[in-house]
């Protein structure tokens, strides 16, 4: 169990420094080649502000959520 929170967590970290905010200019670059002719893609070219926000605050969750769950496993013993 705990092997596997510790796990968890590292996966959480791995993906949210994907999402990173100082490769934010990469992701939305990769998003909006990838959703190009969606409406989400219209969306993400118009709103670059609220679409790097967006990012930005996922990437802190995902992070946040990552420690957290490693924290937990290394208390429980």
């Amino acid at each position: 169990m705990k092997r596997q929170a510790e796990n968890r967590g590292m996966l959480w970290i791995v993906g949210g420094f994907i999402l990173c905010p100082c490769h934010l200019p990469l992701t939305l670059a990769a998003l909006g080649a990838a959703l190009a002719g969606t409406a989400v893609g219209a969306m993400l070219r118009d709103q670059v502000v609220a679409s790097g926000l967006t990012i930005s605050t996922a990437w802190a969750l995902a992070t946040w959520r990552g420690v957290w769950l490693m924290r937990s496993a290394r208390r429980t013993t």
